[in-house]
């Protein structure tokens, strides 16, 4: 059984209590960070033709990780915020 305080993050800014929250599973991961590849390019645990607009609009484990990557590639905040369903700016 986990303990509150490991899945809580907290952190003295938002971006360290965000990267403490996805460190803090069990999933693989050192932080936020592009989506992981399969090595066909495919994003590994989804089917062959899912692109990164669909992790976008389906609710799933790795969406922020799919919002992070939309964004480094340059893809527009209001257009991440148009295909997911959350209020822009919270």
């Amino acid at each position: 059984m986990k303990s509150v305080g490991e899945v809580m993050s907290i952190g003295r800014t938002f971006k360290e209590a965000l990267q403490k929250g996805v460190r803090s599973p069990e999933i693989d991961r050192d932080g936020l960070g592009l989506m992981v590849r399969d090595e066909n390019g495919h994003f590994r645990g989804y089917e062959p033709g899912v692109s990164l607009h669909d992790l976008l609009r389906v609710p799933n484990r790795d969406r922020l990780f799919a919002v992070y990557e939309a964004l480094m590639r340059g893809t527009a905040r209001l257009r991440c915020a148009s295909l997911r369903p959350t209020t822009p700016g919270l």
